[in-house]
């Protein structure tokens, strides 16, 4: 009989190509400018987290991560509980099974694993929160559906039902064990169960020149409101002015109206050339910004 807490399990790509041609996206400077934003939103907000049966594992090129990467990585290692994973092909699901299965140290009963993008951050609950809304039902899906969005020294309160910090539990003994990239995050409940909690913000994405998927949306907040929630991350930035909120008011609409097209739009086009292909386009457009 196993104790303890769920195991936690967060699963990051950080320079993972399609195909060899694709490499050339993580150029010197891609990597150089995305670890700087790893370094400042996503390693202190895992350090935050609850340690206990907390794993981190990241995939990376096997040929295309530079040493200073790798050397970087394995310093990391040294304070948390990080596996990096060199990869010289594509990821599958019975390969995904077999890292999770080594590093949450457990060969049955649940275990949960959630997305983590190399330039976003977590709310220090994050872990907290999603254990706590684990159910008896396996696999599930669980998000938590409030986060911020931090843009140009802004910061805004989004509620969104089918974020990208989609954590999935599963029996760890299922030979069809799911993880959380079993799916696009956003359709994931139409292959299992899902458990949703709004509550406080639980998670913050960074809009900035080469991420293209993200975008400013949601209401304007002061983020020392929110600061003791993501200590360090967005602590320092200015406070909200009133001719900040009245922008924010009149820009809001025209923000409403573009979701309103922009997220049926990119769901079509992934639904028609397929998840992967729709990634490596996402992927290849941020790469020549």
């Amino acid at each position: 009989m196993t104790t303890g807490p769920t195991p936690h399990v967060f699963l990051t790509r950080f320079n993972l190509p399609a195909n060899r041609v694709e490499q050339s996206i993580f150029s010197p400077e891609w990597l150089t400018a995305r670890m700087r934003l790893f370094e400042a939103y996503t390693v202190p907000s895992v350090r935050a987290q609850e340690q206990e049966g907390l794993s981190w594992v990241i995939y990376l090129d096997q040929q295309g991560t530079p040493d200073w990467l790798r050397e970087r990585m394995t310093q990391l290692q040294e304070e948390l509980p990080l596996h990096p994973i060199y990869l010289d092909r594509a990821l599958d699901p019975e390969t995904i099974r077999a890292h999770v299965l080594r590093v949450s140290g457990r060969t049955m009963g649940p275990v949960v694993t959630s997305n983590l993008d190399n330039d976003d951050g977590l709310a220090t609950d994050f872990v907290q929160r999603v254990r706590r809304l684990v159910p008896a039902t396996t696999p599930s899906a669980i998000y938590l559906t409030k986060g911020l969005i931090w843009h140009g020294q802004r910061v805004y309160l989004r509620q969104d039902r089918n974020n990208a910090f989609v954590a999935v539990v599963d029996d760890i003994a299922s030979a069809d064990y799911l993880s959380c990239w079993a799916g696009v995050h956003d359709q994931l409940e139409s292959v299992m169960p899902a458990v949703r909690e709004a509550g406080n913000p639980a998670w913050l994405q960074v809009v900035h020149g080469r991420n293209v998927s993200n975008r400013v949306a949601g209401q304007l907040v002061a983020p020392g409101s929110h600061g003791a929630r993501f200590p360090g991350l967005i602590d320092d930035l200015p406070d909200v002015t009133l001719p900040d909120r009245v922008k924010d008011l009149a820009a809001r609409p025209a923000r409403l109206a573009r979701d309103k097209v922009v997220r049926p739009g990119a769901t079509l086009v992934r639904t028609v050339i397929g998840p992967r292909r729709y990634e490596d386009i996402k992927m290849a457009i941020q790469g020549h910004r």
